[in-house]
């Protein structure tokens, strides 16, 4: 059996979602660049296909209603993103936590 190969647009995506978890100021403006660079449809590190429309399309309500009320994000805003990666990318996140 062959290891599948990591995509690295999807494990970038997955390290950056990390990342933002763990801000603690500028929430709005990490997840709108990770928005803008990964799942947006001109986004470089495209990566918007592994999930439903209706799951990006959720994520980009909820960035643009937390702009609105002037509020920042959750940090859980990428976890169904995330939990749809995980599988597969886990055994890599895991080489660069050691």
């Amino acid at each position: 059996m062959q290891a599948r190969k990591v995509d690295l647009d999807e494990l970038s995506f997955y390290v950056k979602v990390l990342e933002f978890k763990y801000e603690q100021s500028n929430q709005n403006i990490v997840a709108g660049l990770i928005l803008d660079n990964y799942l947006s449809e001109d986004a470089e590190c495209y990566v918007g296909n592994r999930f439903p429309d209706k799951v990006i399309n959720k994520l980009i309500e909820t960035f643009k209603r937390a702009i609105q009320d002037e509020r920042a994000v959750t940090s859980g805003l990428f976890d169904e993103c995330c939990a749809v990666l995980r599988p597969g990318l886990e055994k890599h996140v895991m080489e660069f936590m050691n």
